[in-house]
């Protein structure tokens, strides 16, 4: 979107979205999801600093990637998980958009 990052299914359990604007992301990194950090929706024992949106993918897929949102704020990022081929670009893209709104 234009005003920031939409992440669908994010709280639970209500299952609403959540809207991440441009200006209160301070960075983001592309990381592997080996299987001990997947979750189909929260927080995993292996990584509960991030909080994943719900996502059905992560079950089908074996091999996937996460875009994790650092925030100015700090505390628990969010995670948006991708799959390989999807992931430089999308990941490109919002590193694009962040970098034009600290410009």
């Amino acid at each position: 979107e234009n005003n920031g990052i939409r992440l669908g299914c994010y709280y639970f359990p209500s299952g609403t979205s959540k809207m991440i604007p441009w200006d209160s992301i301070a960075s983001v990194e592309l990381r592997d999801l080996k299987w001990y950090h997947r979750k189909t929706w929260g927080n995993s024992l292996m990584t509960l600093d991030l909080w994943f949106h719900y996502d059905r993918m992560s079950r089908e897929c074996k091999q996937l990637k996460a875009i994790i949102v650092h925030m100015k704020a700090g505390g628990t990022s969010p995670a948006l998980t991708v799959r390989p081929e999807q992931a430089d670009e999308l990941f490109h893209l919002i590193q694009r958009h962040v970098a034009k709104v600290k410009q």
